[in-house]
């Protein structure tokens, strides 16, 4: 009986051992197969980003030298002017690196919104509130729509930019989830009533008389309250506005309302400039210009910062394949 113990204990140790090694083997292999995964992602992304720029004529080298030092120079600057002007930036779902991906799955049910030989690209440019960005916006190559905020702090006589345009939209700032992005004058709350945000809209026709769309400034609150956001959307609509979803938020109503109404849902397919590098806002359009080729039709939203200026002037070739057009043209 002994010498059946004694037997026994080397084999439960090998046993055991052979457990303990396939177990680390399995986690080895695991942690090499999220390694390559990632890597995979990474060099895809940059073999984008080098497409786009070469098509563009854009230097890789230099460019990502450059944006590299511009945006370590211009993190101070941002810090100070964000202090000055809270109102200034935009909010960026925590999902969007699927975004692409979610809008070709939805793309095979949509139709473009007009006949066009071509796919149609509309390509909008948030924060707008001076002359120079309007300048600035023009001397792009090809159509792109300005989205100007109501009078603010920031510009109490903005709403004259849009006197002069035939292709303008307004930036209509809603409550996000910062607080400091919350402190622009008519900055829309998901506690205000129905007479409040009435009064909002009006205030906007009567400054805008021309205007035909409205996208959200931020909103990432406002948008996801069905309640708030169904208000806000009749109102509009009563006052002859288009509603267009910036997608602040992963979570927003704006579909499932547009669908109660009756209306075709138009949103943001693509932020260009959640980095303001000339090499990811290029690759960030050919996303773009790749959604639209799909679906037949793609919005994309960026901001009057230098490097999105630039990069636009810059990515003419990129469009080879569709038709840039004013968000207004997209739906006649």
């Amino acid at each position: 009986m002994k010498k059946r113990r004694l037997r026994a204990i080397p084999t439960l140790a090998r046993k055991s051992l052979h457990r303990t090694l396939l177990i680390l083997f399995l986690f080895i292999a695991g942690g090499s197969l999220l390694w390559s995964f990632s890597f995979f992602i990474s060099d895809k992304n940059t073999s984008v980003e080098k497409k786009a720029e070469k098509e563009s004529g854009v230097s890789i080298r230099k460019e990502s030298a450059d944006s590299r030092v511009s945006e370590k120079k211009g993190e101070d600057k941002r810090r100070v002017s964000h202090k000055q002007m809270p109102e200034i930036g935009e909010e960026y779902p925590k999902d969007e690196s699927f975004s692409l991906f979610h809008f070709i799955k939805r793309s095979n049910k949509e139709k473009a919104p007009r006949d066009s030989e071509k796919p149609m690209l509309a390509i909008i440019i948030d924060d707008v509130s001076n002359a120079s960005q309007i300048r600035a916006i023009r001397a792009i190559p090809y159509p792109v729509t300005p989205s100007i905020f109501p009078p603010s702090q920031l510009s109490p006589k903005s709403y004259k930019l849009a006197e002069k345009l035939e292709h303008f939209m307004v930036h209509l700032p809603m409550e996000s989830a910062s607080k400091a992005f919350n402190r622009m004058r008519g900055t829309l709350f998901v506690k205000d009533n129905r007479s409040t945000i009435k009064r909002r809209v009006e205030e906007i026709r009567r400054l805008f008389p021309k205007a035909k769309y409205i996208n959200n400034h931020t909103g990432s609150v406002f948008t996801s309250n069905y309640k708030a956001m169904r208000t806000l959307y009749k109102a509009l609509k009563e006052e002859g506005f288009t509603f267009i979803d910036s997608r602040t938020s992963s979570h927003t109503k704006v579909g499932a309302i547009a669908k109660s109404f009756a209306d075709r849902y138009i949103a943001r397919d693509v932020f260009l400039d959640n980095r303001q590098s000339i090499p990811y806002i290029l690759s960030q359009l050919k996303k773009a210009v790749a959604i639209a080729k799909k679906r037949g039709y793609a919005i994309a939203i960026g901001h009057p910062h230098k490097a999105t200026m630039e990069a636009l002037k810059r990515a003419k070739k990129l469009l080879k394949g569709v038709e840039a057009v004013y968000i207004d043209e997209l739906f006649k």
